[in-house]
């Protein structure tokens, strides 16, 4: 009987072709808004699009027409940009043809950040100084002082900042009177600085400290006082002139040049009867007189020998040595130098230092020349790591280091030839890294460069070999009137219950398909064999069962991307994705993606985006975790791949849409019942609440080749395309 009536119903279909040339356009139903209710700050712009039902009527919908019930609190534009103006509630409303939607916009007080000052005030005395002023803010500031004997360690800059504060002496018996104001774009605050005006009896120097050097030299002071004043040095090497005088003055220092390599420092006493000043007066040393020595350099045989050094200097010095075959001592200025004999065979450097509390030199000491070479200059990893090797081939003792911690060597040292294991641990970034193993051979030193491979952060490793993939951006949609094959416009799209309706003249894409139907060879592609009404390809046929015919991207071009560029995951790839990859748990679960249940897979190294909600394990629930669209779009452009539970056709049924999800993999089989009878199963990833598997079974039953699943085709790592 089922059979029977479908050949009505084709027959029906027919007559319908045969009246119209054409397929019927679908009519817009509803349309909606992204948000029904949207709050925003004054000043701020958001955006509203328009949602249609269904998806495919949008092509041929009308123009849509944008309103406000309230420019003034919120404009929106041609393409729903909504603009908030001032605190309050409008209205946006969306017009498509005779139908509309809303969108409740509620403008808020925009936020202002704060600003605090402190010390409110600054107050000096006539001498000036330094204060530290405290800013904190969250924002842009600017600084200003309102008088020259104000200065500022910085006039702008952001956030958090402690200002220095500068205030000159005051020269005048007036007090004085500034201001330091600091400025955001959302306000202000304002410093009082008061400076108290000199007193009869005060007495100010200008500068009160001078640091002179070694050679000496002349400088000014200013001496500010009211009355009488004297002036006396401490110690002769400074002098001043004139060392008295009445009222305000300027006076000149004179400093001898140092005859000391230690600093020297003195005071100058100025007195007016009421107030003592001191002038401090630095000296920096002279330099020390050099350390020499008779000879710089013993070039020493094999057998050793003994030398006599000279050493000239004005000060008691020592000699240390930086080598066990070399012994120094001292006798007045003669230093003893024996260099033992050289039993390696291999190169001998060292060094003696003589040295004073001022001053140093040093004694060169060789013995025949070291020999070291690399058999490389660089070494190459791919990101996973790798277990490399090099050649030292050395006449001498040697050392290794490496310049990180990722590039470990079997040897830290040795001597003569020897092939170093080098360990190249795996890459913990996208960015391509360099390390350097370096050499050492006495005072020779070689470099390997060692250069990593980042891991290309939107890939999944699919096996245990390493093997690294591509996901395609969406399901696959296939219409057989034009025989064109492409992907859904978002990865969370399917058709549903639509493929139901799949035939010969099917105008519409379908996403549902047969095992055998890639278009290898054997027609028809994807709809119906008017022969077979439960298969999309008669499923007694062996060859469908081929370890080719099934994969849609090796033999169909899709899109506008030539033919071979793609291919089905294996069914060992599902599995190592999903629970045998390194840290397999955390990188997939049940969720719901925009409003529509499936699974989520993340890449390798997935690095979760700012603001997206994290998910630490697999779970097998759709509301778990659920994204809407621009979470998800924010997940979407680093790597992140979601499978929709698009359902499953049986014969021209489809169940499970919204519910479960059923994508093919390479793999299948024939179970034989006996008498020459058979079932062909085809193993796909199957998903549901509960529920993730990869098999040609599950709880539901078995999955016959004639079953209509979903297709998400990958792309190897450096192929084509």
């Amino acid at each position: 009987m089922k059979h029977l009536f479908f050949f009505s119903a084709v027959v029906a279909l027919l007559f319908l072709a045969g009246c119209k040339s054409e397929e019927p356009q679908l009519a817009l139903q509803s349309i909606s808004l992204n948000k029904s209710q949207l709050e925003i700050e004054n000043g701020n712009t958001a955006h509203l699009t328009v949602i249609y039902s269904p998806e495919e009527a949008e092509a041929t919908a009308p123009e849509v027409m944008w309103e406000s019930s309230r420019t003034r609190v919120a404009s929106v534009d041609d393409n729903g940009k909504v603009t908030a103006k001032n605190v309050g509630t409008a209205t946006i409303t969306a017009y498509c043809g005779k139908l509309s939607a809303t969108c409740e916009v509620t403008v808020v007080k925009a936020t202002v950040p704060a600003l605090s000052v402190s010390p409110a005030t600054i107050s000096s005395t006539e001498k000036g100084g330094e204060w530290s002023l405290n800013i904190t803010t969250t924002t842009e500031w600017t600084a200003t002082a309102s008088a020259a004997w104000l200065t500022l360690s910085d006039t702008k800059g952001f956030g958090n900042k402690k200002l220095t504060v500068t205030i000159a002496a005051n020269e005048t018996f007036e007090a004085t009177e500034g201001t330091i104001i600091i400025k955001t774009a959302f306000g202000g605050e304002t410093v009082k600085v008061t400076r108290a005006g000199r007193t009869p009896e005060a007495l100010i120097l200008t500068p009160n400290t001078i640091n002179a050097p070694a050679a000496g030299g002349t400088f000014s002071v200013k001496v500010l006082s009211a009355i009488s004043w004297t002036a006396k040095a401490a110690e002769s090497w400074a002098t001043v002139s004139p060392n008295s005088g009445s009222g305000d003055g300027e006076v000149t220092i004179s400093v001898a040049a140092s005859n000391t390599t230690k600093d020297t420092k003195q005071e100058i006493l100025f007195d007016n009867g009421e107030k003592k000043e001191k002038l401090i007066i630095n000296r920096t040393g002279r330099d020390p007189l050099p350390i020499t020595l008779s000879q710089s350099t013993i070039d020493a045989p094999a057998g050793g020998g003994t030398y006599n050094i000279t050493v000239n200097s004005e000060l008691p010095f020592t000699a240390t040595q930086n080598a066990d075959w070399v012994s120094v001592s001292i006798s007045g200025k003669t230093a003893k130098v024996v260099v033992e004999a050289n039993n390696t065979g291999t190169h001998n450097a060292a060094q003696v230092v003589f040295k004073t509390e001022e001053n140093s030199t040093t004694l060169t000491i060789t013995q025949k020349a070291p020999t070291l070479s690399l058999s490389t200059d660089y070494l190459y990893s791919p990101e996973e790591g790798a277990e490399l090797s090099f050649k030292i081939t050395s006449n001498y003792s040697w050392t290794i280091t490496t310049s990180t911690s990722w590039v470990t060597t079997d040897y830290n040292s040795g001597s003569g030839d020897k092939t170093i294991s080098v360990t190249v641990s795996e890459a913990t970034s996208s960015e391509t890294t360099n390390s350097y193993i370096t050499v050492k051979c006495a005072n020779l030193t070689k470099s390997i460069q060692v250069i990593r491979s980042g891991f290309d952060a939107v890939c999944f490793t699919s096996t245990a070999f390493g093997t690294k993939i591509y996901f395609a951006p969406a399901n696959l949609y296939y219409t057989a009137t034009t025989n064109k094959f492409s992907f859904a416009a978002s990865q969370y799209s399917y058709i549903g219950a639509l493929n139901a309706n799949i035939g010969a003249n099917y105008g519409s894409p379908i996403d549902l398909f047969g095992r055998g139907t890639s278009g290898y060879k054997y027609k028809p592609y994807t709809y119906v064999n008017t022969s077979v009404a439960t298969n999309y390809c008669s499923k007694n046929t062996e060859q469908y069962l081929s370890g080719t015919q099934h994969d849609w991207g090796t033999y169909n071009a899709i899109g506008s991307e030539t033919a071979g560029n793609w291919r089905v995951p294996s069914f060992s790839e599902w599995e190592y994705i999903l629970k045998k990859r390194k840290n397999c748990n955390a990188l997939h679960t049940l969720a719901t993606v925009a409003g529509k249940c499936g699974l989520i897979i993340l890449p390798d190294h997935f690095q979760w985006p700012s603001g997206v909600t994290k998910f630490s394990s697999a779970s097998t629930d759709y509301t778990s975790c659920v994204y809407d669209a621009s979470a998800w779009q924010k997940m979407e452009n680093v790597g992140a791949i979601f499978l929709p539970a698009a359902g499953r056709r049986d014969e021209k049924e489809v169940t499970g849409a919204g519910s479960e999800g059923y994508y093919w993999t390479d793999k299948a089989t024939y179970i034989s019942t006996g008498s020459g009878y058979g079932r062909h199963l085809g193993y796909v990833l199957h998903f549901k609440k509960n529920s993730i598997t990869v098999s040609e079974t599950d709880e539901d039953g078995e999955v016959p080749i004639s079953t209509g699943c979903s297709v998400r085709l990958v792309k190897d790592v450096g192929a084509q395309g």
